[in-house]
């Protein structure tokens, strides 16, 4: 038998259609002819060879139609020409009030003492990345329990406007804040509103799966406080389009019959959230909250989240899911191909109280720092690439390098537990699945959906209206 034909092509099919997609030029095609199926299905999904010539010789003549170099000219375009970072998070507390059953920071302290940042080192820390760094585009304060730390909050924004108004730096940047949401003074809200925040609250589903998951110290629920302070920042003035959710998907969620869907629905009618950001959890694989025991019932979620996904862009002219599956539509439609496993150090870091420098906040409290404020930023982006190369390079990942859909998928460091071993049980092998099971239903729909002229222009119209929504929310 000849060459590998899996390297380059993926097939996949049902009822309705079959999907041809090209990973390095992240084209796809919808296969219309029976017997090029049967020849398809035969080598792809049934793994036979009787039809290898067949197959072949299809594939030959799709490559020749593709621009092979895409990619290359794409990744080539990339680079940290000028220092520019996307995104810079700011721990300004490792301190936190609540005690999460799953949280991986050690209750928020990563393991070290806890430390809130000063008014001095914030300042000290921003001079730094603003004089190394020729633009900041989004400033993330995270914790810890951030808003334990709202004067130093207040201490950031100002700095920035003081260094904006006289001339030092000629932007300002977007800030954000990922928060547990049970902690609110009005003096934090007045920040928000001002430097018209992008606010996260960590949130996973309504009060019996929340309250069983995100506790304070006491033991107690926080669904409620949440609620209260979301009504709160709402009644003050902040646009609810600034308020998203952050939602950790657990065991107890499958152990409770509550889908994907069920979340986007619950969202969208309690918070009027139409997208919500849902991650699988992180941690051991013995641990009762671990997904690995749920393989299969995630893909029968997952397929029921894209279908729900399109049936709201095509009969509601919205879309109500969450930002995983809607990054990867918009990826397939944009060709916008990912290099790297994860955002972290390709152009965002993350800066401690004691102006340690670290490509993610997953990874305080280890060795994997890049620096700190001392050295030069030649210094920490050579350490960075170092980090990327080691950790984060797909093509030097045994599992990614081979895989079909590596052009396509993101997921979270953090999902591979003690990433210098990487064990894809921590979480990784369950965002594999994920990625891999939502790729493959969106192509599918994508290839129906280009079937009807009228129905691929509504998905374009959504699509083209929810990124004016996200820019204006956004600047």
């Amino acid at each position: 038998m000849g060459r590998d034909l899996y390297k380059d092509f993926h097939y996949i099919q049902n009822e309705k259609t079959g999907v041809l997609f090209h990973n390095k030029s992240l084209n796809y095609y919808r296969v219309f002819d029976e017997n090029i199926k049967k020849y398809f299905k035969s080598y792809f999904i049934d793994h036979e060879t009787r039809f290898y010539k067949e197959v072949e010789s299809i594939l030959d003549t799709v490559t020749n139609e593709i621009n092979n170099s895409y990619l290359d000219n794409y990744f080539s375009q990339e680079s940290y020409n000028g220092y520019i970072l996307e995104k810079l998070v700011i721990i300004v507390t490792n301190n936190c009030n609540c005690r999460c059953k799953y949280c991986y920071a050690n209750g928020g302290s990563y393991g070290l003492d806890v430390n809130n940042m000063k008014r001095d080192e914030a300042k000290n820390i921003i001079d730094y990345f603003v004089k190394n760094f020729r633009v900041i585009y989004n400033i993330q304060i995270f914790g810890g329990e951030p808003m334990l730390n709202y004067d130093v909050i207040k201490v950031i924004c100002e700095y920035f406007e003081n260094l904006r108004n006289n001339n030092i730096i000629d932007y300002m940047p977007q800030f954000g804040i990922v928060t547990n949401g049970t902690y609110l003074p009005s003096e934090a809200i007045d920040i928000m509103k001002k430097f018209r925040f992008n606010i996260t609250i960590s949130l996973d589903g309504d009060k019996i799966i929340h309250d069983s998951l995100r506790i304070k110290k006491t033991g107690e629920g926080t669904f409620n406080y949440i609620k209260t302070n979301y009504i709160k920042m709402i009644e003050s003035g902040i646009n609810k389009e600034k308020i998203s959710f952050e939602c950790t998907y657990t065991h107890k969620h499958i152990e409770n019959n509550i889908s994907f869907v069920d979340l986007f629905k619950f969202f969208r009618n309690e918070f009027d959230c139409l997208i919500t950001h849902i991650t699988p959890v992180c941690i051991e694989k013995n641990n009762f909250l671990s997904l690995n025991k749920d393989k299969e019932i995630i893909k029968k979620y997952i397929k029921e989240a894209v279908e729900y996904t399109f049936d709201t862009i095509l009969k509601e002219r919205i879309i109500n899911s969450c930002a995983i599956i809607t990054e990867v539509i918009q990826r397939l439609i944009r060709k916008i191909p990912m290099q790297y496993i994860c955002p972290a150090g390709v152009n965002n870091l993350t800066v401690t109280q004691d102006g340690t420098i670290y490509p993610c906040f997953m990874f305080i409290g280890t060795d994997l720092s890049v620096g700190n404020i001392n050295i030069s930023s030649d210094e920490i982006m050579s350490n960075t690439k170092m980090f990327n190369l080691k950790f984060n390079a797909k093509f030097l990942d045994d599992s990614c390098k081979t895989c079909w859909a590596k052009y396509i998928c993101s997921f979270c460091l953090g999902s591979f537990g003690d990433i210098k071993n990487k064990d894809r049980s921590y979480g990784a092998e369950i965002m594999c699945i994920m990625m891999k099971e939502i790729l493959e239903n969106v192509l599918l729909k994508l290839a129906e959906l280009k079937a009807s002229e009228e129905n691929w222009q509504i998905l374009h119209k959504v699509l083209f209206y929810q990124d004016e929504q996200n820019r204006k929310t956004y600047s």
